[in-house]
């Protein structure tokens, strides 16, 4: 079974989702609960630990160390405990003197490290199961290691709790986030294993109730020249007023963007462009800007100290309750100035159609309900979100509209229509070809059974059999997006 978590490449001010096989839906079931966890500001855990910022710093020799240490040093001092923010910082570096441990014996407790490669301190745990809104590291690193390692959430020596206290974690270092490697499935922490286990990354995004809510971190090289800016443009685009702060798919954008657009003659979709450097034809900036992956949910928002919404919306779901109806359901605890609900509807989650309408409560301190049926589901996958509007502002006698605020993305997968229809079938002369209306026909070719071509081009929406003589064909049909469908016809 395929499931999807969100991976974002922000090619200048665009982003594509991939899809990863990550076995079965309980792994997507247990991140959304983090998700919903980390955005429910009534709950317990509170949110002042979000303003708890934990850096990490490695390196293999000892002016590596210095580097990778000043580099987040600086980095707090001009983003994080400033009073804009005014956050807190806890930094950890590997030992100076011992830049490259050397590597253990095979039998030795800490065997698998190689490459300088050592434990972090063990008081990271306890810094994260406080309470740490971001965790980030500056180091060597692949994807099931790191020189100077915290580890993985799951592996019980290092003391990772279910605090519910989830970071947003960005590593700067080289190839932490390749995820591409098929290896997803292979849930271990022992450093004996070198290669057949999933990355450190993953790990700490699907491990339930505690590790990350989301991950930052590069799927390829990395150097230290280019990394350094790029933290720094996460940075201040991160330790900013809550009003400001953006989620962390456009946060990612905006980064790219500013990283482009500084390169002459750049642009978002070639990763090799230098042209003062004729000889090497490849720009470390823009290559770190396509190589860098987002793991999670893109809107999510990080460090919000409190609800950002006009009303707390305290869930959001979407579930097919038929073959031909979606059931849209909210619930909030309470609202303010709220004026109404829009339902949104998209079949790549990027592009939203407005679909529905529903008017609020307005001001309530009470738990209210909403519901919306969607009579006219897409087929196969499709994406829901809810806008919220406030009421009217009265600016100087003059009403300007509401502040608009957007929910998270739920899916839905209908699996019961058809996406194309051709009947009737079998018919004694025309067959009409229907396509679901998230499909757009472009062109249709007819053949035999046997494979030759009959009718070779058609755009027709009808197929006219009469004067062929009875039996089976195959009728091609390829859509707008270039999907081909085949459908046995039977003219009798």
């Amino acid at each position: 079974m395929q499931v999807r978590i969100l991976i974002y490449l922000p090619y200048q001010s665009v982003a594509y989702q991939l899809e990863l096989v990550l076995g079965g839906p309980q792994k997507v079931a247990d991140y959304l609960q983090k998700v919903k966890e980390y955005e429910d500001f009534s709950s317990t855990v509170g949110t002042d630990w979000r303003k708890n910022v934990v850096h990490v710093s490695g390196g293999k020799t000892t002016t590596e160390i210095t580097s990778f240490r000043n580099a987040l040093a600086s980095a707090a001092t001009n983003y994080v405990l400033p009073g804009t923010y005014g956050g807190t910082v806890a930094p950890y570096v590997k030992d100076i003197a011992v830049p490259c441990p050397a590597t253990p014996p095979v039998g030795d407790p800490n065997y698998g490290f190689q490459d300088c490669q050592t434990w972090a301190n063990s008081e990271i745990a306890t810094k994260v199961n406080n309470g740490a809104g971001i965790l980030t590291y500056y180091g060597h690193g692949n994807p099931r290691v790191t020189d100077y390692f915290y580890g993985y959430s799951i592996d019980p020596g290092r003391n990772y709790m279910a605090s519910k206290k989830y970071v947003g974690m960005f590593i700067y270092g080289c190839d932490v986030n390749n995820v591409f490697r098929g290896l997803n499935e292979l849930v271990d922490y022992t450093l004996s294993n070198r290669s057949n286990k999933r990355p450190f990354t993953v790990d700490w995004l699907l491990t339930p109730s505690k590790g990350a809510v989301t991950i930052v971190g590069n799927s390829w090289e990395g150097y230290e020249s280019v990394l350094t800016p790029y933290m720094q443009k996460w940075y201040s685009k991160l330790f900013v007023s809550d009003i400001n702060r953006k989620p962390m798919g456009s946060i990612m954008k905006d980064v790219a963007a500013l990283t482009i657009n500084a390169i002459p003659g750049a642009n978002g979709r070639t990763a090799a462009i230098s042209p003062d450097v004729v000889t090497f034809n490849y720009n470390f900036a823009q290559a770190n800007v396509h190589q860098t992956l987002l793991l999670g949910d893109p809107a999510i928002v990080l460090l919000q100290q409190s609800n950002p919404l006009p009303v707390d919306l305290i869930s959001f779901e979407a579930q097919l309750i038929n073959t031909n109806e979606v059931k849209v359901e909210w619930s909030t605890a309470w609202e303010r100035s709220n004026n109404h609900f829009v339902i949104e509807r998209s079949n790549d989650a990027k592009n939203f159609q407005e679909i529905g309408y529903v008017d609020a409560k307005g001001d309530t301190d009470l738990k209210s309900n909403y519901v919306y049926y969607d009579s006219k589901p897409l087929s196969g996958i499709s994406y829901y979100r809810l806008l919220q509007v406030d009421n009217q502002e009265n600016n100087n006698g003059n009403a300007t509209e509401g502040k608009k605020t957007y929910s998270r993305i739920v899916a839905v997968n209908n699996p019961n229509i058809n996406l194309v229809v051709v009947a009737p079938n079998p018919s004694v002369s025309q067959f009409k070809i229907q396509l679901d209306k998230s499909l757009e026909l472009k062109s249709w070719n007819l053949s035999s059974i046997q494979g030759r071509i009959l009718i070779p081009e058609s755009k027709a929406d009808i197929l006219d059999l009469t004067h062929y003589p009875a039996g089976e064909y195959i009728l091609n049909i390829t859509s707008t997006d270039g999907k081909v469908y085949y459908k046995k016809v039977v003219k009798q």
